[in-house]
C-alpha cells in the first residue's frame, strides 16, 4: 500500500488496522511512535501489528478494541509517554508491556539460541550473625530490555563497575525469547558478587493486582517458565499499595509462589519511590516477599545524589536497629538506575558502619526465611 500520503494519526491506525487486521498475529502487540524504528524489523518478520496511542479517552478507546481482539495476556513491545496510567490500563486488561522502543535487529537476534550462564545456581547462604542488619541492594529498571540490548551501553558497563559490592540486578527474562544472546552476554560480566533477578513484574512489566484470575494465572505461568530458562529464582513486583488489601494481595502473590522454580520476591510498591510497603514482608506458600524498605531515588535524579545526600542516607541505614529475629533486621534498598551513578554507590556503601551487611536477594532472603517467624509482619517503625 502506497501510504506516502497519509497522515499518521489515530483515524489512520484505526483504518488501517480494520483494513488489515487478519494479516496480523495475535497475542504480541508493537506499541510505539511512528518516529521510532527499533521493533519495526520484528513486526514485519513477525507480523506483529505496529500502533501507538495517548494516554487520552478517545486512544484508550481504540486501545482497548485492538487488545479484545489480540486476547488477554497480550504481549506489549514498545512503550508509552505515561507510564503509570498506561500501565495500569493495560494491567486491567490482563495485558503487559516491554519496555523495549529502541531494540534493534530482534528479528535477527531472536532466531539463534545462546547457552545462558547459571551464574545464580549456588545455593543460597543463610547468615546467622545476631550482631547485624543485614540490607540487599536491588538495582532498578532492568525490565527496560533497550538499555540492555543495544539501545544503550550503559548496564553492561554498570554490572562491570560493582566488582566488590554485593549487588542484585534486576533482568527482563523475556529477553531469552527476544535476544537470547544479550542475555548471555550480561550474565558473563558478573562475578560471584552479582545476581540477577526477574524484573517488574516477571515476564512484563504490569501491575498484578489489577489482574483478573484467569489471566494472572497465565502471566505467573509465563513468568516461570521465561524465569527458568533465564536461571532466575527470585523476582521483582511492581505495584501500588495504595490499591492494595493485605489479603488480596497475599492471595496475590501465590499465583508466583506456587512455582517450585520461584523462591520468593522483592516488592516494589507505590508510592513513595517503591517504599510504599516500608519494609514489610509477606509470606506465600512459606515463601518470602519483602518490600522496599529504603529507595536510593535522589529528587533531581544523578544531580541530586550529593555528597551530603549520600551520607544522609548511609546515616539511616546505620541507625536501623540489629534484630536478626525480626523483619526490624533486615532492609531491601532499591538502587534507582538513574539517581546512582557508580561513584555514588561506593560512597554510600563506604559510609555504613560495621554492623551493616549487604547480602545479594537470595541470600537475603533465605537468611530472613530462616530466622523470622514466616508470617506477614512490618517493621516497627512503620506504625510510629
Amino acid at each position: 500500500m502506497d501510504i506516502s500520503q497519509d497522515t499518521y494519526d489515530l483515524e489512520f491506525q484505526q483504518k488501517h488496522w480494520e483494513a488489515l487486521r487478519d494479516n496480523f498475529r495475535k497475542g504480541i502487540l508493537v506499541h510505539e511512535k511512528y518516529t521510532m524504528p527499533g521493533l519495526r524489523d520484528l513486526a514485519i518478520e513477525q507480523k506483529i501489528f505496529c500502533f501507538y496511542t495517548d494516554c487520552t479517552k478517545k486512544d484508550y478507546k481504540f486501545l482497548d478494541k485492538v487488545i479484545e481482539w489480540s486476547g488477554k495476556n497480550t504481549s506489549i513491545q514498545g512503550w508509552t509517554e505515561e507510564e503509570k496510567g498506561f500501565v495500569a490500563h493495560i494491567s486491567k486488561l490482563g495485558c503487559y508491556i516491554t519496555p523495549s522502543d529502541i531494540c534493534w535487529n530482534n528479528s535477527y537476534f531472536s532466531l539463534f539460541n545462546a547457552d545462558i550462564p547459571d551464574i545464580n545456581g549456588d545455593e543460597p547462604i543463610a547468615y546467622n550473625d545476631p550482631t547485624k542488619h543485614y540490607v540487599t541492594l536491588v538495582f532498578s529498571d532492568g525490565d527496560n530490555c533497550q538499555w540492555i540490548q543495544n539501545g544503550f551501553g550503559e548496564y553492561h558497563q554498570t554490572v562491570e563497575n560493582y566488582p566488590d559490592i554485593p549487588m542484585t540486578w534486576t533482568f527482563s527474562p523475556f529477553l531469552q525469547e527476544f535476544c537470547p544472546s544479550a542475555v548471555k552476554r550480561t550474565y558473563s560480566k558478573a562475578n560471584v558478587n552479582q545476581y540477577f533477578v526477574a524484573g517488574p513484574s516477571g515476564i512484563g512489566y504490569c501491575n498484578p493486582a489489577c489482574y483478573d484470575a484467569e489471566s494472572l494465572d497465565l502471566m505467573t505461568a509465563r513468568t516461570a517458565s521465561a524465569m527458568l530458562k533465564s536461571n532466575q529464582k527470585i523476582l521483582t513486583i511492581l505495584d501500588d499499595y495504595t490499591l492494595l488489601k493485605d489479603a488480596k494481595f497475599a492471595y496475590r502473590l501465590g499465583y508466583y509462589s506456587r512455582f517450585d522454580n520461584i523462591d520468593g520476591g522483592i516488592l516494589y510498591l507505590d508510592p513513595d519511590g517503591y517504599r510504599g510497603g516500608k519494609g514489610k514482608v509477606w509470606f506465600s506458600n512459606d515463601k518470602p516477599f519483602a518490600s522496599v524498605r529504603m529507595s536510593l531515588w535522589a529528587d533531581d535524579g544523578y544531580s541530586g545524589a550529593t555528597d551530603e545526600w549520600i551520607k544522609s542516607q548511609s546515616d539511616i541505614i546505620n541507625n536501623y536497629p540489629v534484630d536478626i529475629n525480626s523483619i526490624n533486621g533486615y532492609s531491601v534498598i532499591c538502587v534507582q538506575a538513574w539517581s546512582m551513578k557508580p561513584e555514588a554507590i561506593q560512597k554510600f556503601v563506604s559510609g555504613l558502619d560495621d554492623h551493616i551487611v549487604i547480602l545479594n536477594a537470595d541470600d537475603f532472603l533465605a537468611t530472613m526465611s530462616a530466622n523470622i517467624p514466616h508470617k506477614n509482619a512490618a517493621p516497627e517503625e512503620c506504625y510510629k
